[in-house]
């Protein structure tokens, strides 16, 4: 006695979405990071010191230091569907950026102590060690969230008041321009020094600044 199946109904084989990284390449990232983290924590720990001041609280000039690596994940996470479709591959290229980066970094150690020549190197190790592990093509999609990583690096003081104290000058600057078109009106005048703004004016009689 044979059997027969039903008319009308079609037996479809659903195609199971493409999975991103196979369950064994996870484990290799996860122990990559491990590594990463651990030969570039005595600078990473300084970062956190430094945004947070010792952990007690957040630190307004550099309190970004700390949420630009969960905005780095989450501009990887955007990109998920094309890094889905991009093959993975060694990336050859990697391997002296990687060279140049740990290298760099170690010269910022010693002779020289410097955080921001550290942290830019150390962001140098990780595209090409990004770049060896995953190659070119899905690199298109992965090099913005490790440059952005840069924006997590402490300026060095030296470069940090010059660019401060020049933006401080140039404000002061442009609000001079602004307030000198209404001085007419206000029956005052206005004068910068540096980002120092001077305003005169007349009070009981007599022209104070």
């Amino acid at each position: 006695m044979s059997s027969t199946p039903v008319s009308g109904i079609s037996q479809t084989r659903v195609a199971r979405p493409q999975q991103w990284i196979q369950p064994a390449a996870w484990v290799w990232i996860a122990l990559l990071t491990l590594a990463f983290c651990l030969l570039f924590w005595p600078f990473l720990q300084r970062m956190i010191l430094i945004a947070t001041s010792g952990f007690t609280r957040i630190n307004p000039d550099w309190g970004h230091i700390v949420v630009i690596p969960v905005i780095s994940l989450f501009f990887v996470y955007s990109q998920r569907d094309q890094l889905r479709r991009a093959p993975m591959s060694i990336g050859l290229l990697g391997l002296p950026i990687f060279a140049v980066g740990v290298l760099g970094f170690n010269l910022g150690i010693s002779p020289v102590r410097n955080d921001m020549f550290q942290g830019v190197f150390m962001v140098v190790a990780l595209f090409g060690l990004v770049l060896l592990l995953v190659g070119p093509r899905m690199m298109r999609y992965l090099w913005f969230p490790i440059v952005y990583l840069l924006f997590m690096i402490k300026i060095s003081d030296r470069v940090w008041e010059l660019v401060a104290y020049k933006m401080q000058d140039l404000a002061a600057l442009g609000a001079t321009k602004v307030l000198s078109v209404i001085a007419g009106l206000g029956n005052f005048d206005v004068a910068s020094r540096g980002s120092t703004i001077d305003l005169s004016f007349m009070d009981h009689g007599v022209w104070v600044t």
